[in-house]
């Protein structure tokens, strides 16, 4: 932290000038608390490098060439304090000055005369002077004593260590000395005592005056009588090697030679048999016969042959068959004939390892491809919980939109963010680096996921806020689903505006009593004007159709009916499965040529500059050159009509237009416009033949790179042309009725599932439309076509009440075919309909209507044609989809008398309900909150109308309580607490609803607990006091109450 002097290399000197320009004034904002001023200094380009910061005790000065800031402070702060520092930033510089006794100044500037200000300002300077030099003089001092201590540690551990070798090597001494002289005495126990032996006199002695040698006596006739049994080895081993030496000789010179050499040999080394004397000799022991009968003593060979065997741990690999470890190769059968090559069936095949998470996250991409979404997510899972990667979380959130669960693919999308956020983040005090062109690819396409999951749930600001982040990525999405992302807004945006003419003809829709009641004629009019806002809502069609055969217009209700089948068909649903990651094809530019340089590698070896001499005469008389050579005087001759010819050498100005020139030339192919590289193309043309331009060779770099992206650019425009072709044949064989009928087990579909929410919403709403089709051709009298409507109706649901009910009406009056489904029930007596008022066989379709897009890659944006904003209109009218339940709407079913089963809503079935509740609480105990968590929001979203209030605030209890538990997610906590605060507070005002005082107040004391605590992690002291202050005032009550034995009273 500088706190005084300057950050760049130039140091800072008090008698220096402050100015030598005319400086320019600083804006800045300040403030102030008790214990500190802060100063924000605005300068644009501001680096660390380039500005000066003195600190003082009643002056400040920044100082960033040509910008410059001071001020005589109106009192003294702490330079040294550690919350003292200044922090240079993006186009800013903050400093953060303690002050040295707490007040507010209500000003920093302080005022006097010029004198006494420039006074006070060199004594300021004076004593920050007077401090840095204490300071420098102490880091000398404290490096020198560093230094002295570490040559001082350095001297210690080589003298330990030089005593530790030098003790080992004494010890080893002494050992082997010891060894040495044991085996001495254990030889020398029975040799003769010193007197025993004959008397020497100085002839003996070996010297250079001494000639006479005598044969010293052998060694074995000097050992004891008690050895006499212990043959000696070296004897014996001497008169075999003797003997054999002997038989081999031949007699005569070879014997003369043999007999040489033997007696050539010192005393030492001569046989036994020879050195040992003669039969006269009185001191011998052992005689030629006694050596002769001894055998050599061999020791036996050891039990142990000092081997010793290692075995070496194996790597532990839970889980993985032997036979996919790698260690052997597989089995062969006994019969084949063995070769180097591998079998025909294992060519090619490479062992692989499945705890690599690349091979993981490729085998998911693979399962992707082919429809296999929950193997695929089962993959990406194994490979996140080897390594996390942003990548592999964008594209498990695809998996999740396959398989319909909303809320894990926003919880994916979210951690693949954060991931891409850190990877994005720089350090405290660093320059941000440049931005990864694919993780920005991947933060646009996560984006878009996100809002197209918001935009199933029906939250469509949210949805619009995620899309228009994904535009605002310069290179995260292609053109052409740029394009269609665009789209996608413009049609959120238009159902937006629709949404609420929507609702209120639905208002209208259920308040009308009857057929031809001004009240449908009005709603009909609010229909009309939310389907020219949003044109391509099936919802609107269908509720529009219900509204025309509420009123009687039957034929205009068959009209909606069809409009909305129609819409039904541009549903884009995922009918295949997504496409395998694209590998990147960017053409990147070529470096053009640089005509002013020339690389050493390039020069042809032996190459000259000049091209031929001349000698003699003057310059008039000097032949022609080439016009890149010229002549000039040859300085290496020492004549001085010497000439030498040299290609001419280009002034300074024009290298650097040509480099200027040729740098602008780069730039622009780095744009990948092909446009923008030929208007350059053309100025650089017109650079060249003016001579200050690039060269001929890097503009014909420039065109061919032109001419490939244009080339690259029309394979794109003819790619997403066959992709629309190939959705527009698709769109036109469409037919609802085989899309949407159910399936026998074990056949798998390609696009989403028979269960998916989206698919659940469109048969739904199929069915729906479906069945007011058949009510207005049978009121029309069109018997047959009406049987037809209901037939493909129990084609998509077999089950469906509704249609059984009324084909058996048709069976039973017109005698018309049987139904189709195996298990039809008994039917029921139809109500007779009134003219004006016709019966009406279902409510109006509820339920998401946005579904997935047709195609969504696994590293793709997800949305392309006709994509999530085509639906956007549907969404929110329709409803939001419940994630891993049924369908739901977010508005009210419309006042039918024929309501179905399905339509009633989750709400009324109490019993579920309870199951739901219970097993959330199962999971509470078994520490799994985030699975209760999903339970109890399901419930909360579902449930429109509960059993008890009391069991209402259970739920709103619980979800604060797992929103505690997980971590990261305060907001939603806090959110949670106040919606059960809320509700207590309601009960309260309605007289309780049944549920005791006590229970209110100790939910209440929880929540607000939770509540608090979120506040505090959230550094909101204020509010969390607030929140703890009013639980003890609740438990004070609560303890009164229990106290006096009473209720306690309403707060």
């Amino acid at each position: 932290r500088p706190l005084f002097g300057s950050t760049s290399r130039t140091p800072w000197s008090p008698s220096a000038p402050l100015l030598h320009w005319m400086p320019l004034p600083i804006t800045f904002d300040w403030s102030e608390d008790e214990n500190a001023v802060y100063f924000v200094l605005h300068v644009r380009g501001v680096k660390a490098k380039n500005v000066d910061i003195a600190l003082c005790d009643v002056y400040i000065k920044v100082n960033c060439h040509p910008h410059f800031f001071e001020a005589d402070l109106v009192h003294e702060i702490d330079p040294e304090h550690p919350k003292t520092h200044c922090r240079v930033g993006t186009d800013k510089v903050s400093l953060s000055l303690r002050k040295k006794e707490p007040a507010l100044w209500h000003a920093f500037r302080a005022t006097g005369s010029k004198a006494e200000l420039r006074a006070r300002r060199q004594r300021a300077l004076d004593d920050a002077q007077q401090r840095e030099n204490k300071r420098q003089e102490k880091k000398a001092e404290w490096k020198q004593d560093m230094l002295k201590a570490g040559e001082l540690e350095q001297w210690r551990l080589d003298r330990e260590n030089r005593e530790q070798i030098e003790k080992w090597e004494q010890e080893e001494k002494e050992k082997w000395e010891q060894d040495v002289y044991a085996a001495l005495d254990e030889e020398g126990k029975g040799l003769l005592e010193p007197a025993a032996l004959p008397p020497r006199d100085e002839e003996d002695l070996d010297g250079p005056s001494g000639e006479r040698h005598e044969e010293a006596p052998p060694v074995q006739a000097l050992l004891p009588a008690a050895d006499a049994g212990r043959p000696d080895r070296r004897a014996v081993a001497a008169r075999e090697v003797s003997e054999e030496e002997e038989q081999e000789a031949a007699p005569g010179a070879a014997q003369g030679r043999h007999e040489g050499r033997e007696a050539s040999r010192p005393p030492q080394q001569q046989p036994p048999a020879e050195r040992a004397p003669r039969t006269e000799d009185s001191q011998a022991i052992w005689t030629a016969g006694d050596l002769d009968d001894t055998e050599e003593y061999v020791p036996s060979v050891r039990q142990n042959p000092g081997k010793v065997g290692l075995r070496f741990t194996e790597r532990p690999r839970p889980g993985v068959p032997v036979r996919d470890r790698g260690q052997r190769p597989p089995p062969l059968p006994k019969d084949m004939v063995k070769n180097d090559h591998a079998p025909p069936m294992l060519a090619g095949d490479e062992p692989v390892d499945e705890s690599d998470p690349v091979w993981l996250k490729d085998k998911a991409d693979s399962l992707m491809v082919i429809g296999d979404y929950q193997g695929a997510y089962n993959a990406y899972t194994e490979a996140l919980k080897i390594a996390l990667n942003a990548k592999a979380f964008a594209n498990r959130a695809v998996a999740d939109l396959y398989l319909g669960n909303i809320e894990q693919c926003l919880e994916d999308c979210n951690h693949s963010l954060r991931i891409l956020d850190l990877r994005k983040k720089t350090k405290d005090g660093h320059m941000p680096g440049p931005v990864d062109p694919q993780d920005e690819m991947v933060r646009a396409r996560v984006e878009v996921r996100i809002g197209l999951a918001y935009l199933w749930l029906g939250a469509f600001s949210k949805a619009e806020e995620h899309f228009s982040t994904a535009l605002d990525a310069e290179d995260g999405l292609d053109p052409e689903d740029r394009r269609k992302v665009k789209e996608d807004v413009e049609r959120i945006q238009q159902a937006r505006s629709a949404l609420n003419t929507k609702e209120k003809a639905d208002g209208a829709t259920r308040r009308a009593p009857g057929g031809g009641d001004e009240t449908l004629s009005e709603a009909l009019g609010l229909y009309g004007e939310a389907i020219e806002a949003d044109s391509e809502s099936a919802v609107m069609f269908a509720n529009r159709s219900f509204a025309h055969l509420r009123s009687g217009h039957l034929h205009e209700c068959l009209e909606d009916s069809e409009a909305a089948l129609w819409c039904l068909r541009m549903w884009p649903a995922a009918a295949h499965p997504p496409k395998a990651p694209a590998r990147p094809s960017r053409l990147d530019p070529p470096y053009i040529d640089d005509p002013t340089f020339k690389h050493p590698d390039q020069q042809k070896q032996g190459e000259v500059d000049w091209l031929m001499k001349h000698s003699g005469g003057t310059a008039k008389d000097l032949p022609p050159l080439p016009p890149e050579y010229e002549w000039i005087k040859d300085a290496a001759e020492k004549h001085d009509n010497a000439w030498i010819a040299v290609k001419k050498k280009m002034a300074k100005a024009t290298i650097d237009a040509i480099r200027r020139a040729t740098v602008q030339l780069q730039d622009v192919l780095y744009t990948r416009k092909p446009f923008l590289i030929r208007q350059q193309i053309e100025v650089a043309i017109d650079q060249n033949n003016a001579g200050e331009g690039p060269s001929a060779k890097a503009i014909r770099q420039s065109q061919e790179y032109a001419d490939k992206l244009e080339e690259h650019e029309k394979e794109r425009q003819l790619e997403y042309q066959r992709q629309e072709e190939e959705l527009q044949r698709e769109f036109e064989a469409c037919r609802l009725e085989e899309l949407l009928a159910p399936v026998r087990s074990g056949v798998a579909r390609t696009g989403f599932g028979h269960g998916h929410p989206v698919e659940r919403t469109r048969r739904r709403l199929f069915v729906k439309v479906l069945l007011r089709r058949s009510r207005a051709l049978e009121l029309l009298g069109q018997a047959e076509a009406a049987a037809a409507e209901l037939q493909t109706v129990l084609r998509v649901e077999p089950e469906n009440p509704e249609a059984k009910q009324r084909f058996a009406v048709l069976q039973a009056a017109h005698a018309g075919p049987a139904p189709p489904a195996a298990d039809a029930t008994t039917p029921q007596p139809a109500v007779p309909a009134s003219p004006s008022v016709p019966t009406v066989v279902g409510p109006v379709a509820e339920g998401p209507a946005v579904p997935v897009p047709a195609q969504t890659p696994a590293a793709g944006p997800a949305v392309l044609a006709r994509g999530a904003g085509g639906a956007a209109g549907r969404t929110e009218a329709a409803g939001a989809p419940r994630a891993k339940a049924e369908a739901a709407s977010t508005l009210d079913s419309l006042d039918d008398d024929d309501e179905d089963a399905d339509d009633t809503g989750p709400g009324v079935d109490h019993a579920a309900t309870a199951t739901l509740l219970k097993s959330a609480a199962e999971y509470m105990k078994r520490s799994d909150y985030a699975s209760a968590l999903q339970i109890y929001n399901y419930a909360r979203r579902s449930c429109k109308v509960w059993e008890t209030p009391l069991e209402e605030l259970k739920v709103l209890s619980n979800t604060s309580l797992c929103l505690q538990r997980i971590r990261g997610r305060l907001p939603e906590l806090i959110s949670a607490c106040t919606e059960a605060l809320s509700r207590i507070e309601e009960l309260r005002d309605d007289g309780g609803g049944g549920v005791p005082e006590e229970m209110l107040l100790r939910m209440e004391c929880a929540c607000l607990s939770r509540r608090g605590s979120a506040y505090a992690q959230q550094k909101q002291i204020e509010e969390s006091n607030r929140d703890a202050a009013t639980v003890r005032e609740l438990l004070a009550r609560m303890g009164a109450t229990e106290a006096a034995g009473q209720p306690a009273p309403a707060g």
